[in-house]
């Protein structure tokens, strides 16, 4: 695979399942490296690069996907200090988003809770 960016320049990379494009995210990120040939940014081998620094310069959401068997609160929280309370208004907030979201689209509104 050979392709070229400018500065500024972003890469969409799509194909089917097991095409390799969770490999190549792999491979730039050094998550490991190539078994066979090489990895080159700027006519440069990856593996020669600062480790640190490339990864720094990368954004990289990997889709392993992962829960705790734990509450939302604490999923939605973890690895985060202090998160617990500002979570709990941001989960309060989104459910009763939620809710008015599919109440409005059933013709009705939603209730203070005060049974009325």
């Amino acid at each position: 695979m050979d392709f070229t960016l400018e500065p500024g320049q972003t890469l969409a990379v799509i194909g089917r399942t097991g095409s390799g494009k969770s490999t190549l995210a792999q491979l730039v990120a050094r998550l490991y490296d190539p078994t066979a040939g090489h990895v080159l940014v700027d006519g440069i081998d990856l593996r020669e690069r600062d480790l640190h620094g490339l990864r720094g310069a990368i954004g990289y959401v990997p889709q392993d996907v992962f829960l705790f068997s734990d509450t939302i609160r604490a999923n939605i929280g973890f690895g985060v200090d202090g998160a617990e309370e500002a979570d709990t208004s941001r989960l309060r907030a989104t459910r009763m988003s939620t809710t008015t979201s599919r109440d409005s689209r059933k013709g009705t509104t939603p209730s203070s809770g005060s049974g009325a």
